[in-house]
């Protein structure tokens, strides 16, 4: 999915921190920094979880170590907030679209589900009794949710197990459970997940030993539709180094992301990665730029 651009302080604020606006290849980029409050007060600091795709809808929790309010989605439009029930658990994501939660629990909150491990569900946020169970089939796995699509229905899924001594990553949904990427390289990240959820972007290092320091990480796409993976970014050296962040568009044909050297780059269809350029003044705030959003028609990085 298209992630917005955010901050996250005592007090949840989001931040545009660079908005660039670019046609065909001409790098041409404006910048500015736009910041509004979404939740939180003097008397009881917020941080910020996740956001829906067009910036509309927030999750926010309390920052306060003892007491305060619970986590809950604010409605940025109109200012309301629906508070999330207690068995929400802190792994989860905001759907696209804004109306549904996914998230991990050990709470059994399915017919099916009878065992004590931790299971991901979709919940409706206006309709908390329409909860669907999007993990089914993964018995003795502690399962929690990593990104999720449009609508909230399907979700990228990281299972592991200590008894099994094994991890990897899966697709869940109504259907059940697949697999994505089973022994996960060093580093794996997953970035994005298109609005149908069939196509995941993501990275990870391949080819070398066990290290905390290992090149090159492939930025990767897979696509459940045909259960393939294929290297999304292809240069001359034939892989692209990713260490930062990476999103694409909704139907997964342009990508954004941030290299090795900390470019900001773009990439659509069959065309070539263009880097764009930034002034000095703009340099020092994209060092610390954790993620990346990319609009629905390719136009603007922020």
């Amino acid at each position: 999915m298209r992630r917005l651009a955010a901050a996250i302080t005592t007090t949840a604020i989001s931040a545009v921190a660079i908005g660039t606006t670019f046609s065909g290849l001409s790098g041409t980029a404006t910048a500015a920094a736009v910041f509004s409050l979404i939740d939180g007060t003097a008397a009881e600091g917020r941080v910020l979880y996740d956001t829906s795709d067009d910036g509309s809808f927030a999750i926010t929790d309390s920052a306060e170590p003892f007491g305060g309010t619970g986590m809950k989605i604010v409605d940025l439009t109109t200012g309301g907030s629906v508070e999330l029930p207690a068995f929400v658990g802190r792994d989860l994501y905001l759907s696209g679209d804004g109306r549904r939660v996914v998230f991990g629990t050990p709470a059994q909150l399915s017919p099916g589900d009878n065992d004590t491990s931790t299971d991901v569900y979709s919940m409706s946020i206006r309709q908390q009794a329409d909860i669907r169970w999007i993990s089914p089939g993964y018995a003795r796995y502690d399962l929690v949710p990593v990104d999720t699509n449009d609508d909230g229905l399907v979700a990228v899924v990281r299972a592991s197990s200590a008894q099994l001594f094994d991890s990897r990553y899966v697709i869940g949904g109504a259907s059940g459970l697949s697999d994505m990427v089973v022994t996960p390289g060093i580093g794996f990240t997953v970035h994005a997940m298109s609005d149908t959820g069939d196509l995941v972007l993501y990275s990870e290092s391949t080819g070398c030993a066990t290290t905390t320091f290992c090149l090159p990480v492939i930025l990767k796409q897979f696509d459940r539709r045909t259960g393939s993976t294929v290297p999304r970014i292809v240069g001359s050296n034939n892989f692209a180094v990713q260490t930062y962040a990476a999103a694409f568009t909704g139907d997964g044909t342009c990508v954004a992301y941030i290299d090795f050297d900390r470019n900001v780059n773009r990439q659509c269809g069959t065309r070539a990665p263009e880097r764009i350029g930034f002034p000095a003044a703009v340099r020092v705030e994209r060092y610390r730029c954790s993620t990346i959003s990319i609009s629905d028609d390719g136009a603007t990085v922020s």
